[in-house]
């Protein structure tokens, strides 16, 4: 009966890690995408403006 015990108790333990792992991978991926996303819009946002000031020097010296 004991070892039944520690069998049910190991199992316990496995499982919570699992679902402790999973859970963790899940908030990491959802971290992920999020600073990915927030990246990638910062890039856009930074390329506008270096296009906008490349456009505003490049069309001075024309005027």
């Amino acid at each position: 009966m004991n070892n039944f015990k520690n069998i049910l108790i190991t199992l316990a333990i496995i499982f919570l890690l699992c679902v402790g792992i999973y859970y963790a991978v899940k908030g990491a991926v959802h971290l992920l995408a999020f600073a990915g996303i927030s990246l990638l819009v910062l890039v856009i946002i930074a390329l506008v403006i270096w296009l906008f000031m490349k456009r505003d020097s490049t069309d001075d010296p024309q005027s």
